[in-house]
Protein backbone atom coordinates (compact mmCIF):
# COMPACT_ATOMS: atom_id res chain seq x y z
CA UNK A 1 0.00 0.00 0.00
CA UNK A 2 2.96 2.30 0.58
CA UNK A 3 5.58 3.28 -1.96
CA UNK A 4 9.10 4.44 -1.13
CA UNK A 5 9.95 8.13 -1.36
CA UNK A 6 12.10 7.33 -4.41
CA UNK A 7 8.91 7.19 -6.52
CA UNK A 8 9.29 10.98 -6.80
CA UNK A 9 12.25 10.34 -9.13
CA UNK A 10 10.06 8.35 -11.53
CA UNK A 11 6.75 10.26 -11.57
CA UNK A 12 6.35 13.90 -12.49
CA UNK A 13 5.42 16.27 -9.66
CA UNK A 14 1.91 16.99 -10.95
CA UNK A 15 0.97 13.29 -11.12
CA UNK A 16 2.56 12.64 -7.73
CA UNK A 17 0.49 15.43 -6.17
CA UNK A 18 -2.69 14.33 -7.96
CA UNK A 19 -2.63 10.63 -7.06
CA UNK A 20 -0.47 10.24 -3.94
CA UNK A 21 -0.26 11.47 -0.35
CA UNK A 22 3.09 11.73 1.38
CA UNK A 23 3.18 10.18 4.84
CA UNK A 24 6.52 10.40 6.63
CA UNK A 25 9.11 9.16 4.12
CA UNK A 26 6.67 7.18 1.94
CA UNK A 27 3.87 7.81 -0.53
CA UNK A 28 0.40 6.29 -0.42
CA UNK A 29 -2.15 6.19 -3.25
CA UNK A 30 -5.04 8.53 -2.43
CA UNK A 31 -8.16 6.94 -0.97
CA UNK A 32 -10.42 7.95 -3.88
CA UNK A 33 -8.10 6.12 -6.29
CA UNK A 34 -7.94 3.00 -4.10
CA UNK A 35 -11.75 2.94 -3.94
CA UNK A 36 -11.94 2.75 -7.76
CA UNK A 37 -10.13 -0.60 -7.79
CA UNK A 38 -11.90 -3.84 -6.96
CA UNK A 39 -9.76 -6.62 -5.56
CA UNK A 40 -10.98 -10.19 -5.85
CA UNK A 41 -9.63 -13.69 -5.97
CA UNK A 42 -10.29 -15.76 -9.07
CA UNK A 43 -8.97 -18.91 -10.66
CA UNK A 44 -8.83 -17.82 -14.29
CA UNK A 45 -8.51 -21.41 -15.49
CA UNK A 46 -11.90 -22.51 -14.17
CA UNK A 47 -14.01 -19.66 -12.71
CA UNK A 48 -16.41 -17.64 -14.90
CA UNK A 49 -14.81 -14.31 -15.81
CA UNK A 50 -15.44 -10.94 -14.28
CA UNK A 51 -17.00 -8.67 -16.91
CA UNK A 52 -17.15 -5.02 -17.88
CA UNK A 53 -13.54 -4.45 -16.83
CA UNK A 54 -11.50 -1.45 -17.95
CA UNK A 55 -8.17 -3.21 -17.49
CA UNK A 56 -6.82 -6.73 -17.16
CA UNK A 57 -3.24 -6.88 -15.95
CA UNK A 58 -1.50 -10.21 -16.42
CA UNK A 59 2.06 -9.20 -15.83
CA UNK A 60 4.14 -12.38 -15.67
CA UNK A 61 1.14 -14.67 -15.27
CA UNK A 62 0.90 -16.23 -18.72
CA UNK A 63 4.53 -17.39 -18.71
CA UNK A 64 3.41 -20.14 -16.32
CA UNK A 65 0.82 -21.50 -18.78
CA UNK A 66 1.41 -23.51 -21.91
CA UNK A 67 0.38 -22.19 -25.33
CA UNK A 68 -2.87 -24.19 -25.41
CA UNK A 69 -4.13 -22.66 -22.16
CA UNK A 70 -2.98 -19.19 -23.19
CA UNK A 71 -5.01 -19.48 -26.42
CA UNK A 72 -8.09 -20.39 -24.34
CA UNK A 73 -7.62 -17.37 -22.06
CA UNK A 74 -7.42 -14.58 -24.66
CA UNK A 75 -11.07 -14.90 -25.77
CA UNK A 76 -12.04 -14.85 -22.08
CA UNK A 77 -10.00 -11.68 -21.53
CA UNK A 78 -11.63 -10.13 -24.61
CA UNK A 79 -15.09 -11.05 -23.33
CA UNK A 80 -14.28 -9.67 -19.88
CA UNK A 81 -13.17 -6.24 -21.07
CA UNK A 82 -15.40 -3.29 -21.89
CA UNK A 83 -15.13 -1.88 -25.41
CA UNK A 84 -11.89 0.13 -25.49
CA UNK A 85 -10.64 -1.88 -22.46
CA UNK A 86 -6.96 -2.70 -22.08
CA UNK A 87 -4.91 -5.86 -21.59
CA UNK A 88 -1.52 -5.31 -19.95
CA UNK A 89 0.97 -8.17 -20.32
CA UNK A 90 4.43 -8.76 -18.94
CA UNK A 91 7.50 -7.95 -21.01
CA UNK A 92 8.18 -11.66 -21.63
CA UNK A 93 4.58 -12.34 -22.69
CA UNK A 94 2.70 -11.97 -25.94
CA UNK A 95 -0.68 -12.78 -27.40
CA UNK A 96 -0.41 -16.29 -28.81
CA UNK A 97 -1.93 -17.41 -32.08
CA UNK A 98 -3.82 -15.30 -34.60
CA UNK A 99 -4.54 -12.00 -32.83
CA UNK A 100 -7.96 -10.86 -34.02
CA UNK A 101 -9.16 -9.74 -30.58
CA UNK A 102 -6.60 -7.14 -29.48
CA UNK A 103 -4.78 -4.19 -31.02
CA UNK A 104 -1.23 -3.42 -29.89
CA UNK A 105 -1.16 0.07 -28.38
CA UNK A 106 2.24 0.35 -26.66
CA UNK A 107 4.79 -2.23 -27.81
CA UNK A 108 7.40 -1.50 -25.12
CA UNK A 109 4.93 -2.09 -22.27
CA UNK A 110 2.81 -4.79 -24.00
CA UNK A 111 -0.42 -2.81 -23.71
CA UNK A 112 -3.23 -4.01 -25.96
CA UNK A 113 -6.67 -2.56 -26.59
CA UNK A 114 -9.73 -4.76 -27.00
CA UNK A 115 -10.94 -4.77 -30.60
CA UNK A 116 -14.66 -4.39 -31.16
CA UNK A 117 -15.15 -7.79 -32.77
CA UNK A 118 -17.27 -10.82 -31.96
CA UNK A 119 -15.31 -13.87 -30.90
CA UNK A 120 -16.80 -17.20 -31.81
CA UNK A 121 -14.71 -18.70 -29.01
CA UNK A 122 -17.24 -17.44 -26.43
CA UNK A 123 -19.46 -20.38 -27.23
CA UNK A 124 -16.69 -22.75 -26.20
CA UNK A 125 -16.18 -21.40 -22.68
CA UNK A 126 -16.34 -24.38 -20.38
CA UNK A 127 -15.67 -23.50 -16.77
CA UNK A 128 -16.90 -26.79 -15.38
CA UNK A 129 -13.71 -28.58 -16.34
CA UNK A 130 -10.39 -28.05 -14.66
CA UNK A 131 -7.41 -27.91 -17.02
CA UNK A 132 -4.90 -30.71 -16.95
CA UNK A 133 -1.89 -30.10 -14.74
CA UNK A 134 0.23 -30.09 -17.91
CA UNK A 135 -1.51 -26.81 -18.77
CA UNK A 136 -0.83 -25.13 -15.46
CA UNK A 137 2.71 -25.08 -14.15
CA UNK A 138 2.33 -24.69 -10.40
CA UNK A 139 -0.10 -21.75 -10.47
CA UNK A 140 -3.76 -22.50 -9.88
CA UNK A 141 -5.13 -19.11 -8.89
CA UNK A 142 -4.17 -15.46 -9.09
CA UNK A 143 -5.35 -12.23 -7.57
CA UNK A 144 -7.39 -10.13 -9.93
CA UNK A 145 -6.87 -6.42 -9.65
Amino acid sequence: MFTPESIANEIDAERLKRFFIKEENRYKVKKEIREMVIFGEQNITKDPPFTKLDLICCRNLLIYFNTQLQKRLFPIFHYSLKPKGFLFLGTAETITGDNKLFRLMVKKWKIFERKDVVSHSYNSFNFSTIPHMSEVNSISSQKVI
